[in-house]
């Protein structure tokens, strides 16, 4: 049975060739240089068996090898993956602090038999009105809150149905007065303080008393 194994042990020369067959299969690649990591083996003479070792016999001879054949050519671009799904959305952000209150429209609507403060100083103006019922009048108003000569005011002003623009600077009232209707629509300020009020106001004669409606809005 030994005679039978041992004549199925290669040779050198098979040997070798085994080295090369596996090295043209891209296995191993004998050593032609150290141009990289070499591994170092001995082949028996006779028997071609190889063990890895540094140092051989006399029996044997050296045989090394590349760890790594050399690099191959740069293969073709591959095809353009699939686009992956959409992500999911993401978590809503939490409820922001609130925003400091704006200054607020006044509004008004109401009868009157004398005279009326429509409005608190807002920037340092207030509106007014004023019922003569002997002379069945009405008369609407916006002045300076400290009764000064500060008053800065531009619109329009009516009298029953005359419209007529209103340019008025200095003084502390500008105002319109009718048997019928009388209205301002302008935008006004103190010229002290320097912010503006928008004063829109209608103001009409309703036997026995008046009655007017409006709105103030004061910038910010």
């Amino acid at each position: 049975m030994a005679r039978r194994l041992s004549s199925l042990v290669p040779s050198p020369a098979m040997a070798l060739a085994l080295l090369v067959g596996v090295a043209a299969t891209g296995g191993i690649a004998l050593a032609a240089s150290s141009g990289g990591p070499v591994i170092r083996a001995c082949a028996n003479k006779k028997t071609g068996a190889l063990r890895v070792a540094a140092k051989c016999k006399r029996n044997e001879r050296h045989v090394n090898w590349n760890q790594f054949g050399p690099s191959g050519e740069r293969g073709p671009r591959g095809f353009t993956g699939i686009k992956g799904l959409p992500g999911a959305a993401g978590v809503a952000g939490g409820t922001g602090p609130q925003g400091p209150a704006g200054p607020g429209a006044n509004s008004f609507d109401m009868t009157f038999a004398e005279e009326t403060t429509l409005t608190a100083p807002l920037n340092g103006i207030v509106a007014t009105a004023f019922c003569n019922a002997a002379k069945k009048e009405v008369t609407v108003s916006v002045q300076t809150a400290s009764g000064k000569n500060n008053l800065q005011a531009s619109g329009t002003a009516a009298e029953g149905t005359t419209l007529t623009a209103l340019d008025s600077v200095g003084g502390f009232a500008v105002n319109k007065h009718s048997p019928f209707t009388a209205d301002l629509d302008v935008v006004a300020a103190d010229s002290t303080i320097g912010k503006t009020v928008r004063v829109d106001i209608h103001g009409e004669f309703a036997e026995p008393v008046c009655r007017v409606w409006g709105i103030a809005i004061p910038g910010s």
